[in-house]
């Protein structure tokens, strides 16, 4: 069974709910928001994580506010829910989340750290390597 520890990258940007998104997006693509799927790491102010910033994310809001997104607080892009997964589950459980919801980079936490981001390219790479019959079962 691969598990998540086994394809997950290490966290390499990290942002303050507080930080503007122009901040993010220098961080995350150099200041490109072409889409992409990097994504940086964002904490509250008493550093605990609370979700993920990505390219993909920054390009939504600057298509949506072409004048003023670079203002914004990287807090307007977040949810209230955390959504992350721990080093040990199955990689099978992340293509069932990609089938329910988003495809999209997910924070992995242990106990309350960050230890790392899946990302998609990573997951399907590893389909691909396993010919898993699991990205042919249709979406319920």
């Amino acid at each position: 069974m691969t598990t998540v520890n086994q394809l997950m990258s290490v966290i390499t940007s990290n942002l303050f709910v507080t930080q503007s998104l122009h901040d993010a997006a220098a961080l995350v693509c150099g200041g490109d928001v072409s889409g992409g799927e990097t994504a940086a790491l964002v904490s509250d102010l008493s550093h605990r994580p609370v979700g993920l910033i990505t390219e993909a994310n920054l390009a939504e809001v600057a298509a949506r506010h072409p004048f003023d997104w670079r203002k914004k607080r990287c807090a307007c892009l977040l949810t209230e829910d955390l959504d992350f997964l721990r080093p040990e589950h199955d990689i099978e459980g992340v293509l069932e989340r990609y089938r329910a919801d988003d495809v999209r980079p997910l924070l992995v936490l242990e106990g309350d750290d960050p230890v790392g981001i899946v990302y998609p390219a990573a997951v399907f790479a590893w389909c691909a390597e396993q010919r898993s019959p699991i990205l042919m079962r249709p979406r319920h």
